[in-house]
């Protein structure tokens, strides 16, 4: 059993190596989403927050600005292949609150609020606990 788990192993990392990826590259490379396109036109990437595990990243929320409007958004994007529990939350300091959560493949979001002039909250979760983050109030303005 131990021989054939090993031979697997070897043959997943030799035909990574073949492709010129690294399997790390591999879970990346799933997701064919870009999070400040998921949010729509005009929306920039501002920050992001990543959750790994052991070198290996499973998901990253981000956070995009649209100038024009004042507006946020906030995606969680999955970086693994397959469907998980993902949240996507945004707050703005003083008013409303929103979030998409639920089972979903490549994204949880897009999940927008305008806060010109204001803070806001955002954050996301991948697969529960451990992997749930929300910034302190940030990106005033």
């Amino acid at each position: 059993m131990r021989k054939t788990a090993k031979l697997l192993l070897t043959a997943g990392v030799i035909a990574c190596g073949l492709a010129g990826t690294t399997p790390a590259q591999a879970a990346t490379a799933a997701n064919p989403y870009d999070p400040a396109a998921v949010c729509g036109s005009g929306f920039r990437v501002i920050d992001s927050h990543p959750f790994t595990s052991g070198g290996t990243k499973l998901a990253t929320v981000y956070l995009s600005y649209k100038g024009s409007t004042g507006e946020n958004c906030v995606v969680t994007l999955n970086h693994t292949v397959s469907t998980i529990w993902m949240r996507a939350t945004l707050s703005v300091q003083g008013g409303a609150t929103r979030s998409d959560a639920k089972e979903y493949r490549y994204y949880a979001g897009p999940v927008k609020l305008r806060a010109a002039g204001k803070c806001v909250k955002w954050g996301g979760t991948w697969d529960e606990a451990p992997f749930s983050w929300t910034s302190g109030w940030s990106h005033c303005g």
